[in-house]
């Protein structure tokens, strides 16, 4: 999974970041023919008071399996608009989660505006 996120160009508030997988967990959903693998990616960036900016650039392609993304924000932060391509939740403001259904296109790009207070 490494790799692939290396392929990637993330920035925050413009300025380029590098993201680590830091865990990988692959199990079962009930039974055998419900695999799941889950992976913790972290990174940091510098962010500041008001409006901070999360951008991705990957490249587009057409889902092989389903796959359910969460993203968990600093505590306090308030997430204020998302462009991901496919609709979205924000739950107690600072948690984003959405879901990519096989065969589906991804766009190539992902904007996330949050709010530091």
């Amino acid at each position: 999974m490494q790799f692939f996120v290396d392929s990637e160009k993330i920035l925050i508030n413009r300025k380029e970041v590098r993201a680590r997988v830091v865990h990988v967990d692959v199990g079962f959903l009930a039974s055998a023919r419900r695999p799941y693998v889950e992976f913790l990616i972290i990174f940091k960036g510098a962010l500041s008071r008001g409006v901070n900016v999360y951008e991705n650039y990957y490249e587009k392609e057409v889902a092989e399996y389903s796959y359910k993304v969460m993203w968990v924000f600093p505590e306090g932060a308030k997430i204020t608009r998302a462009v991901l391509g496919v609709p979205f939740q924000v739950s107690n403001d600072r948690t984003l989660i959405f879901t990519v259904k096989k065969g589906m296109e991804t766009p190539g790009y992902e904007l996330i505006e949050f709010l530091i207070p």
